[in-house]
Formats: C-alpha cells, structure tokens, sequence
C-alpha cells in the first residue's frame, strides 16, 4: 500500500485507505490552498529525492484559488506594503513578504506559463481572466515535482513526539491511518468560508501542539449587516463611492477607508465595506463605535453647506441627482426631511443642516456581519511572535512550521491575502538545509560541483579535475542552494546546480554573482535563484 499520486481532472483517489496503517514522509503539509501548494512547490524544488505528501480533507483542491475574485483569481496586487496588512507587528509581516516579493511573485507565475495583468484598481488578475488557469498552473507543478496529494484525508490529530536525541517527528492522524514524519507544515486556513474546508480544524491543531492562538478570531473581508429596516436595505444593487468612517460615540477616529460601496437587501458590501469590517468588529468588541458614510467622498460638509446656499431657485433634488444615484438621492432628501420639489432658496437651515449631515456623515446602524460563510479571511490566528521567520517554523516545536491563513495576518481586498500565501508559502517550504552548514556538509559528500561552465571560469573545480573546491567556493555554491537552486546530475553524470526553472547555473550567472560577499547581499534581498533575474541585476555592484 503506497501513497499513491495525486490527481487526474482533481478527482484523486484515497491514498491512505488503510485504518490504522502508518507511512512515513520527509515533509507532510495539512491543507492544500495556496499557501499549501506553495509551500509544496518550495519544498519540492529544493528536496527533489524527498518524498512530500500534501494531506487534504477536500474532495477537490483550490476552491478558494477558484472562487477568488469573482472565479478569475487576483493572484497579487501592483504594490504590496506591510501597511496593507493587519495582525501581527508590520515589522514582522515585512520580513516574510521581503522573501518572495511581489516582483518574485509575477516572476514564479510567468515561470509556470501564467501571465499577470494589471487593472485600474491594482490589482493583477490571470490574463485568461480564468482562476482555473492559476489552479491549473501550481498542480501542474506540483505533479511535475512528483509531490503526492492525498485528497479526502481529514487530519484529526497530531501529536509531536521526541526522543531521547531531541529530534522531534509528527504522527499525524485520520481515519485514513497515521502519517509520521520529521517535518510539518500547517497550511489549513483559518475559519473562512468554512465550505472550501477551512473551518478552524487547523487553530485546533496549533494549540494542541503548544501554540497560542490569538484571544480573538473574527471574520474580514466580510459584508456588514444593517439593522432590521433600515433605510438603506431599500435600495438593494445601487452602487457607488463613498468614504466611510469609523469613529468612538467621542468623536476621536479610528479607521477612515474610501473605495466603491454596494448596498444589499441585508446591509452594506463592496471593497470599502470588505476592508472597513474588521476594524469595525474589533472596535465594537469593546466600546461603542459610530460607522458614517461620506456619499460624495471627494466632498467635505463645508463644499456642500456652500453648494446648497448658491442654488438658488435650483432644485435640490436636481442637485443631488447630478451626483448620486436616483433612489439614494431621494432617500437622502426623505431623511432630511426635504419636498422633493424644494428649491435650494427655500431651504431652511435645519432642512440645510440635516442634508449636509445625510450626504457627508450618513449614519450606518450595523448590527453585525454576515460571518465566517462568507467572509474571503481571517483576522487572528497563530501570533508571528511564535514563528522564526526566517523559515516560518515555530519557536516552540522544532520541524512544525506554519503559512497562509493560520497566521495572525490579514490584508486587506486587493490580492493582498494571496501575497501573504505564496510568500509564507515560500519560506516555509524549503528544507531546512537552508541551514548553511546542513548544506556544507551535503556539498561535501557530493564533492566538487561541475556548474555547468568550464574550469576556468567555475568558482568551483571540475569534478573531472580530482581538486577538493575552496572554502568559499562551496560556500557559495551552499548558498545557492539555499536560494533555491537544486543540486541534480547531468547526462554524463556530473553534479550540476540548475535554478529554480530547471536551467543549468551556467558562467554567466556566476560571474554575475560574483564574490561570496556579493552572494550574501543577494540572499538577504530574499531573491530565489534564476538566470533571468540575475540578467536583470546587472553589474554586481547593484547588488549592494
């Protein structure tokens, strides 16, 4: 009974279909989203000979990746800032964005045959306008890589056992039978639209295995829901740009957002209202707050107190029409108590004063949001605190590691969400021979590295030549592993490094690199080794 491979048309077979039988793999992923697969891909591309094993309890894999974005996935944004992001300390979401970036990003997609498009907005889509191509695309590799996805199998428990040498190797569990293996990554999501599969199992786990969990977990990115009758409910598919505001009964601001807005028979939806919700459910979760709405968000009240004194014998509703939808604007003159035949000469300055505050600060009695069914995150989770980031393995359990969604981290609508997936993704999937003496140590074994150019122009010396490399030339070629290159043989049988698109490091490259130095530099920009980036770099000057 093996673990047998994965998928053909997303329908996989149960891999693991003994009870109570027991495998063991060198990487074990619970969830497959994209952090997952990500985190799959990177482990797969620097541990070609280990055997990784995404677990699953979805009868089909990426149904968030599909459902995003209205089905065409917004795989990133044009620029990603920790100012996006919510959570943990900005400082420390920097650090693990910093290791695939937003260029890296365009770049891994574009190397699996995806290409980006940008929107007015920002926000980069699949040029197919299609999720299934960026779905399609991560599997393709991950099948490419011969990573096996076991889909239905349910995690249940884990437990971490160690031994008397300090190693720590995980028993994972389902009715399927046991999986045990020396290193986890946890990419299950956190309680979001629970249907896909994400429905807090994963927090669960983390604390079972020693984790805090943040002490709130709430839904983001989710619609807010008026009170029963409300005026606004009235008026169901307008939509339009607004400002909107969140403020103590005081007066002292907490969040002001602008964007387009949607009102719904329940309440109030959009980008504005997506990314108002959690700062609007974690105020509210311990003091009185106020939500207003600014209908005309490029107004203040003293532009339209001065609009409404010179109309003269214009009407208001005229006014109002020319920059509002029909139906609101005729809400806005019913609330303030305004004929819809008055004219702006006939206002009086109550009737003046109660229109200002109806277009400028509309009042929006929300009661709650529509929760974690349909909310696109998470706010809360595995606090980053307990994470080393610079591999996103816990600071509790040696080999546990954590991405995605789990983490204390959510951004806000744009693409924002999947940037953090696919570079938590990242960090947390390469091996951890990213420990450089790991690496030294395997380099030896291997011998001198042939990479791919002559003797002359290699910092290491040809296998063929019988020398021992330098210090510095296994060193650097050691680094290259740990930026993702991979160590495999050539058709003569010769060790090579190639890049992460299976290209051969050839001397180019290297010159390009430079000295060990240089190497370092590059490494701490937290860019992954590929020829073409290195054209780009330039001279090695650049690089400092």
């Amino acid at each position: 009974m093996t673990l047998g491979l994965h998928i053909t048309g997303q329908q996989g077979r149960n891999c693991l279909n003994e009870m109570n039988a027991s495998e063991h793999a060198d990487v074990a992923i619970v969830g497959g989203g994209a952090a997952g697969l990500l985190a799959a891909i990177w482990a797969g591309r620097t541990e070609p000979k280990r055997r990784i094993v995404i677990l699953d309890g979805a009868k089909r894999l990426g149904a968030k990746i599909l459902i995003a974005g209205g089905g065409r996935c917004n795989v990133t944004n044009e620029k990603v800032t920790p100012k996006d992001f919510w959570g943990s300390s900005p400082n420390a979401i920097k650090k693990v964005l910093g290791r695939l970036t937003q260029p890296q990003t365009i770049e891994f997609f574009a190397e699996l045959g995806v290409k980006l498009k940008r929107e007015p907005t920002g926000k980069l889509f699949p040029t197919t306008d299609k999720a299934k191509t960026v779905l399609e695309a991560l599997l393709g590799e991950v099948e490419r890589l011969g990573i096996e996805i076991c889909l239905g199998h349910r995690v249940e428990n884990i437990k971490a056992v160690t031994n008397d040498s300090g190693e720590t190797t995980f028993e994972v569990v389902g009715p399927w039978g046991h999986l045990v293996s020396p290193r986890l990554v946890l990419a299950t999501g956190g309680k979001s639209v629970p249907k896909t599969g994400s429905d807090g199992h994963g927090l669960e786990l983390a604390k079972r295995l020693g984790h805090e969990i943040t002490s709130t977990i709430y839904p983001a990115l989710v619609p807010l829901q008026l009170t029963d009758g409300a005026p606004l409910t009235r008026l169901s598919g307008i939509a339009l740009p607004a400002r909107l505001q969140l403020s103590e009964t005081s007066g002292k601001r907490i969040e002001t957002i602008s964007g387009d807005l949607l009102l719904t028979h329940k309440g109030l939806s959009g980008p504005a209202v997506l990314d108002m919700s959690r700062h609007w459910i974690a105020a509210s979760a311990d003091r009185a707050v106020r939500l207003t709405a600014n209908w005309l968000p490029e107004t203040d009240e003293e532009t339209v107190q001065a609009d409404l004194l010179d109309l003269g014998k214009r009407s208001v509703r005229a006014y109002l029409r020319e920059r509002l939808p029909d139906r609101l604007a005729e809400l806005l003159l019913e609330i303030a108590e305004v004929p819809l035949d008055q004219t702006g000469v006939d206002l009086t300055k109550h009737q003046r004063k109660n229109l200002v505050t109806a277009v400028c600060s509309f009042p929006l009695d929300v009661q709650g949001t529509l929760g974690f069914k349909v909310a696109e995150v998470t706010a809360g989770g595995v606090p980053l605190s307990q994470i080393d980031l610079k591999t996103m393995q816990s600071r509790l359990v040696p080999g546990l590691h954590f991405c995605g969604e789990i983490c204390d981290v959510d951004g806000r609508i744009g693409g924002f969400n999947f940037q953090w997936a696919w570079s938590s993704g990242y960090v947390a999937g390469p091996p951890l021979m990213r420990n450089l003496l790991s690496v030294l140590f395997c380099l030896a074994l291997l011998g001198s590295l042939s990479i791919g150019c002559s003797s002359s122009d290699s910092p290491a010396v040809d296998n063929a030549a019988g020398q021992a490399p330098t210090q510095d030339q296994m060193a650097t070629e050691a680094m290259l592993v740990n930026a993702g290159a991979r160590v495999e043989k050539d058709g003569n049988g010769a060790v090579v490094l190639v890049d992460f698109s299976g290209k051969p490091i050839d001397d180019n490259l290297m010159k390009r690199i430079g000295t060990l130095p240089q190497l370092q530099k590059l490494l701490l920009r937290g860019c992954a080794i590929n020829n073409a980036m290195l054209e780009r770099l330039g001279s090695p000057k650049e690089l400092q």
